[in-house]
């Protein structure tokens, strides 16, 4: 998959994940987050603004940690 790298992972809620500061992405975009452990989650772009994107991933995530310690990243699909 080519996309750009995000290691700017903040919260994780449920299914949702929570990403700050990364360049302009799309609604329905699909998302393939990395977590710590090596595991590949897939999400899509629920919600973007210019400061924060949420990524609902195809299964829930049960622990916090699992996301925020690195080397956990999110990579989106394309870049508009």
């Amino acid at each position: 998959m080519t996309g750009k790298e995000y290691r700017t992972i903040t919260d994780v809620k449920g299914p949702l994940v929570f990403l700050n500061k990364t360049e302009p992405v799309a609604f329905g975009e699909i998302v393939t987050i990395r977590l710590a452990d090596g595991s590949i989650k897939n999400g899509q772009v629920l919600d973007t603004s210019d400061d924060l994107v949420i990524v609902q991933v195809s299964k829930e995530l049960q622990r916090l940690t699992e996301l925020l310690v690195l080397p956990s990243w999110a990579m989106f699909s394309s870049s508009l």
